[in-house]
Order: C-alpha cells, then structure tokens, then sequence
C-alpha cells in the first residue's frame, strides 16, 4: 500500500465514514474507494480535493506533503465549516489585505 492508501484509510475511518458512505459523500463510487485504500487506483486531483475537504484536511496530508503550513490547516478547518455566504466574506476579506501587496510590488518591479 502506498502512504496515500494508508492515509485514505486511516482517516475515512477517523471521520467515521464507511466507504460508501465516503464514497456518496465525496460523489464517488464505493469501489473506487476500494481501490483508492488497496493503491490499485489514484484519484484525479478535483477527486483528491473533495476527499481532502470530506476528511477535513489538506490535499497535501493525504498525499505526503510534509511542508504543511500549520497555519493553513487551522484556516483550512476552519473555513470548510463556514456557511457559503461566510465563506465570500472571508475571502472577500482576504482579497483586501492582499491588495496592499498586489499594489507594492507592482511599484517594486
């Protein structure tokens, strides 16, 4: 089994989600669940990211990325427990603090 099998695994069962169960969730079939966990199959990356929110994680924990950004998994929680309308506000509010950023190095260049 591959570390994204094992991961897979793991955390489905954390979650508490049975493979169908995951599977419906994410828009997948319980077979492919299967073969994702047994490592006879790998998820396309939109695949990978519906998996990563259903278990409340980054792409990159599932995947092995050991750069995780501690505070982008905290956001990350966070947010995916938003409501779509508090979800615009934050990023509507994100993309005001980085116009100031946008702008100076614009001036840099």
């Amino acid at each position: 089994m591959s570390y994204f099998s094992e991961k897979l695994y793991y955390l489905r069962n954390r979650n508490g989600f049975t493979q169908a169960g995951f599977a419906r969730h994410v828009g997948i079939s319980r077979s492919a669940v299967g073969m994702y966990e047994l490592g006879e199959r790998e998820p396309t990356f939109k695949t990978l990211e519906k998996m990563a929110l259903a278990l409340r994680v980054t792409p990159g924990v599932l995947i092995g990325d050991y750069r995780k950004d501690k505070d982008y998994e905290q956001l990350l929680s966070i947010y995916i427990k938003l409501s779509q309308s508090n979800k615009r506000k934050v990023r509507e509010f994100a993309e005001e603090l980085v116009q100031p950023l946008k702008k100076s190095r614009k001036n840099v260049v």
